[in-house]
């Protein structure tokens, strides 16, 4: 069964504020249930100075450490070339690479 829809004026909130026809009576009160809830935390929030110093401070000190930290700098790719083998295969195939100009090739 479908849960009833209000479209006229709301009388029980202060301010008189109409609801939207298309919203259920369910999802009004999870709205208001969460408004609820960010109202009381923002007010515990404010009352205690220390985790407002941190909201504010922490994000600030992130930006910082990150900034210098965190470079997108990229550098050149290195090729090792680790040659068990007895035979001149593996050289030639490190020497190809230099000839192509390939940088930072070890063999």
């Amino acid at each position: 069964m479908p849960l009833p829809q209000a479209r006229s004026v709301c009388t029980s909130c202060r301010t008189g504020w109409r609801y939207d026809a298309g919203v259920s009576t369910r999802t009004r009160a999870s709205w208001l249930r969460l408004r609820r809830l960010i109202r009381k935390e923002l007010l515990q929030l404010l009352r205690d100075r220390r985790s407002l110093t941190m909201l504010f401070i922490s994000p600030v000190l992130q930006l910082l450490v990150y900034g210098y930290a965190i470079t997108t700098e990229g550098s050149p790719p290195v090729d090792v070339v680790l040659d068990r083998d007895a035979t001149s295969s593996p050289r030639v195939v490190v020497d190809a690479l230099v000839a192509t100009g390939v940088r930072g090739v070890y063999g």
